[in-house]
């Protein structure tokens, strides 16, 4: 299998250099080994009719992401130290204290990412207390107690023998919705930006990925990285085609809340492991030890559901 460490080029400056230099041209990237072009398409590719919804929800709602821009450069930004004392209290409130241990990296390419026993933070990321927030739900209140619970099951370690489905488009469906329970709107736009990226670079080169994106972007810098998502594993990036994988943060959010209005709008089910949706009822029988549930939910159910109905309303999800 493919590591993701193994999709960023080895030329990867170099070529950036060259694209910002003329926006016509198109990456020609080195790798340090071939990748199989079926590895990139693993996750699958867009759905017709998702690309339509999500093309509908950015299009429909460009001022938006100005009104996030505008949030995010006046909103009031932590500490490291206060973020650091924040997310012990938070796995303090979820009893995992000893589980997790917070660590502070330069090289971190991201906000914030979860490991199997430790959680990262970039130096010198903006984190504003919305943000935050989001960020110790989707990564402490979902995947961190997913993992645990998984861990007392009897198909951990064991997901072959017990044919279960791939988790990770559930597992980042999921961490997507709970991002949005703090923020005072819930319009998936970020999610639903990278599925028409990843669509429009299945048919298109880098260069006119880019150029149908700009619109959706104030800085060129996150339009890069939106892009380069969507093509990294070619090599010719004037060809067709690239990474899928940003397709599941849509995909997933709009699964599980569909699953949700379902089910009474209750994620216990979905907190037996790391578990598929279309496995959730067939786990749920199979469970040696009921989950620990988030204090997202257990804090106050009523205020959850009313905020997945809102979410759903916000985004015009039918099913």
């Amino acid at each position: 299998m493919v590591q993701l460490s193994q999709l960023v080029p080895s030329n990867y400056l170099v070529e950036k250099e060259k694209f910002f230099h003329d926006h016509d041209y198109n990456p020609q990237f080195e790798y340090a080994q071939p990748i199989d072009p079926s590895f990139l398409v693993h996750y699958g590719t867009p759905d017709s009719a998702l690309l339509q919804k999500s093309r509908q929800l950015i299009e429909f709602n460009i001022e938006y992401r100005k009104e996030q821009i505008a949030r995010r450069s006046d909103a009031m930004q932590y500490s490291q130290a206060e973020v650091q004392r924040l997310t012990q209290n938070y796995l303090a409130t979820l009893d995992i204290t000893d589980r997790y241990e917070i660590v502070w990296s330069k090289e971190a390419i991201t906000r914030c990412t979860i490991a199997k026993n430790h959680i990262t933070f970039r130096i010198g990321a903006d984190f504003s207390p919305e943000t935050l927030q989001g960020i110790l739900d989707h990564e402490l209140g979902t995947h961190a107690l997913r993992r645990i619970n998984d861990e007392k099951q009897p198909w951990h370690d064991h997901r072959k023998k017990f044919e279960l489905s791939n988790h990770l488009i559930t597992e980042e469906g999921l961490a997507t919705v709970h991002k949005y329970l703090s923020k005072p709107r819930s319009l998936l736009y970020g999610a639903a930006l990278k599925y028409v990226a990843v669509g429009i670079a299945q048919k298109h080169s880098f260069a006119q990925t880019w150029k149908q994106l700009q619109i959706f972007y104030e800085s060129e810098e996150k339009l890069w990285n939106t892009v380069f998502r969507a093509k990294r594993g070619l090599s010719d990036a004037s060809k067709p085609g690239g990474y899928t994988k940003d397709i599941v943060y849509f995909q997933g959010a709009y699964e599980v809340l569909g699953w949700l209005a379902q089910h009474d709008f209750d994620p216990t089910k979905l907190y037996v492991g790391r578990i598929s949706v279309v496995d959730v009822e067939r786990a749920w029988e199979l469970r040696t030890a009921d989950p620990q549930l988030p204090t997202l939910f257990l804090d106050n159910p009523a205020a959850y559901r009313d905020k997945i109905k809102s979410i759903i309303h916000e985004n015009q999800f039918s099913w």
